[in-house]
Formats: C-alpha cells, sequence, structure tokens
C-alpha cells in the first residue's frame, strides 16, 4: 500500500519550505519553496557517506562529510542524519534512533539550514537576536559566551526572540533586516531554571552538554522581520571578578562580523569574496561593539542595561 505523507509549508528566516518532517511553525498557503525537506528511506546517510572521511572535529557535535558533487552528509551518530543537496534546496532526513521531535527540528533548523543558506548564497551568522522594546540587538560570538543566555534573561524581562544560534539577514532600504527563526531557545539547564522555569524544556540538545531547549510563548517570540540597531559582540572577561567592559569597534569591525559566519568550514574563492563584501557592508551600516563579561548570573542584570544604555530602553524587572 502507498504511503501518503502530509506535506505542509512554512515561512522560516524569510525562506519558505516545503516539508515531510512537522516543522514549529505556522502554516502558509502553499507556494514555491526555497527548500524542500522530506523523510529519506533508511542507510541512505551511510550508502552517500560510504568511505568518506569526517571532515569536523569530535567536538563539533557531529559528523560530516562531502561528496565530490557537493552533497553534504551531516550525521548525529546513533539520532538522525540528513543529506543536504549541492544547490542547499533540498534536505532529506533520516532518523537512526529514538529522538523527540523537538530535537530533531533544532538539529534541522540550526547546522542543517545553515549549510542549506550558504549554498544559496546566503551569508547567516552565528547570532542570537533579541528585541528590547522597539530596540534589536544580534548577540554575536563562539558558542560558550552567553548570547542564548542573555537572551533568556531579557525575555524573562519582557523582551521578544527574534532567532537563537542562526541570523539572517538582508540589506534593504530601511537598513539591516533580520528574520524571525524557530521560536525556542536552548540554553544551560540552569539558565532555563532560573529565567523560564514556568516553560516545560523540550528535552535536552545532546548527550552530556547539560542544554536544554525551551520553547516559547507567543508574547516571547517577535514573528515578524525586524531592522538590527546593534550588534554585540559577547566574549569572556579576563577577570572574572571585573565590571562588565564595553568596546565599540572600529577597523576589526569586518573581521569580528566574519568571525560570527556561519559554518566558516564551507569556504571557496567564490565565498571568500562574497562573505567579504557582505561584512563590509554590514560594518558599515551598523554600531558594533564588544562586551566582556564574566558569565555571573548574578550580573547580568547590569550586563544588559550597558547593552541596551545607548537607545534609552528600559528593561522591565520581573519579580
Amino acid at each position: 500500500m502507498k504511503v501518503i505523507r502530509a506535506i505542509t509549508s512554512h515561512q522560516i528566516y524569510g525562506l519558505t519550505f516545503q516539508s515531510e518532517v512537522p516543522l514549529p511553525y505556522r502554516r502558509i498557503e502553499p507556494a514555491e519553496p526555497h527548500i524542500t525537506v522530506t523523510w529519506a528511506r533508511p542507510g541512505t546517510c551511510a550508502e552517500i557517506a560510504n568511505g568518506l572521511p569526517n571532515l569536523n572535529q569530535p567536538g563539533d557535535g557531529y559528523e560530516w562529510r562531502q561528496c565530490a558533487d557537493g552533497t553534504d552528509v551531516l550525521q548525529w551518530p546513533g539520532l538522525v542524519g540528513f543529506v543536504v543537496s549541492p544547490d542547499g534546496t533540498s534536505v532529506r532526513c533520516e532518523p537512526v534512533g529514538r529522538l523527540a521531535t523537538e530535537l530533531l527540528q533544532a538539529y534541522l533548523l540550526g547546522p542543517v539550514v545553515g549549510f542549506c543558506m550558504v549554498k544559496r548564497g546566503d551569508e547567516p551568522l552565528r547570532a542570537t537576536t533579541i528585541v528590547m522594546g522597539d530596540v534589536a540587538t544580534a548577540f554575536l560570538g563562539p558558542d560558550g559566551q552567553g548570547k542564548s543566555t542573555l537572551a533568556a534573561a531579557c525575555v524573562a524581562r519582557g523582551g521578544r526572540l527574534v532567532t537563537d544560534g542562526l541570523l539572517r539577514i538582508e540589506n534593504s532600504a530601511a537598513g539591516v533586516v533580520g528574520f524571525p527563526g524557530p521560536s525556542r531557545l536552548t540554553v544551560p539547564a540552569e539558565v532555563g531554571s532560573r529565567f523560564l522555569s514556568s516553560q516545560v524544556p523540550a528535552g535536552a540538545m545532546n548527550h552530556g552538554t547539560g542544554k536544554v531547549t525551551v520553547s516559547l510563548l507567543p508574547r516571547q517570540v517577535c514573528a515578524a522581520p525586524v531592522r538590527i540597531e546593534q550588534f554585540v559582540v559577547l566574549s569572556a572577561a579576563s577577570d572574572a571578578s571585573a565590571a562588565t567592559e564595553i568596546e565599540v569597534l572600529g577597523s576589526e569591525r569586518v573581521v569580528e562580523l566574519a568571525a560570527a559566519a556561519f559554518n566558516p568550514k564551507v569556504m571557496h574563492g567564490r565565498r571568500v569574496r562574497e562573505q567579504f563584501d557582505a561584512m563590509q557592508a554590514l560594518a558599515a551600516d551598523i554600531e558594533i561593539r564588544r562586551v566582556s563579561w564574566s558569565r555571573d548570573l548574578e550580573r547580568i542584570g547590569d550586563v544588559m542595561e550597558a547593552i541596551f544604555a545607548p537607545f534609552e530602553t528600559s528593561l522591565a524587572r520581573t519579580a
């Protein structure tokens, strides 16, 4: 008997998805998709990746293999694998173990879609974006610098999440526009308990990380594109007891933005040129500041005040 699979359309990151895999976003009327997501038959990833070297490092969290034709195979061993087409317009998904739907969606709409964007010619940033009042701020920085932690604290004080971990942007006459991603935050378990304690975590992001994925309420997310007012590059303070340090960046602005580019391992001559042009345009349009902080949750309110002070944004205190 032929299996009939439901196909739905969604708008995520400003792109139209047509998907057999359930996605955590409101449905839209069927339209020409930018990215198509389908289920793969069992054994697909192993068959395509057979004999190819893993291009990732052990600490990267997943395995990445690339075929001669540009097809990419991304695998979270024992959990799920994905096959991304050379042009980034289609993804095949192959669950290989028991995996919560929320985690499958997190892998798909994070690293996997990041590969699709780069292949499509976009230059997404590894950034978490929040709106406080009417000010949209994108937190940049490597993993572990507190992007999602700061976002959770902002949400607890009335802020709205635009996207967590992956930011797709476009330059327009109105400025640099950022597009909303899935309405969830992935944070350390203690951060979720402290700032989002009333919301049940969807589950651990992956084994041994100590992180949870928290689904947000409609009032806690921004579902429309926003104009980005500032980029804030987060880094660890040299002295854990030191006050928050803030520095307006000058000549190094382009370098800092390039460092925040999503999936820097996928590099070729054309992308290097296009990436430099894109980051140079961003650096010319938006103020970029570096904030060094100790990751001390007791001081996070002071960090937030310092970040938003130039815009006179009032931070609503929660009880």
